[in-house]
């Protein structure tokens, strides 16, 4: 059971995790959406998230 719950937390984990990056200027936000699948939000900002499946996904 025990084991069951510990895979339930990171299921849940995995699922509502991200890299947040907030880029300095207009140059680097470039550089983060070129280098990986980061996505824009709030539109038009410099804040940029890239979910954690797409994190694991990669090295898996």
């Amino acid at each position: 059971m025990t084991s069951d719950r510990s895979s339930d937390d990171r299921t849940r984990l995995t699922e509502n995790s991200a890299v947040l990056v907030r880029a300095k200027d207009n140059h680097a936000k470039r550089f983060y959406l070129a280098c990986a699948e980061f996505i824009e939000y709030p539109a038009e900002s410099r804040t940029l998230f890239l979910p954690i499946d797409t994190v694991i996904a990669a090295f898996g």
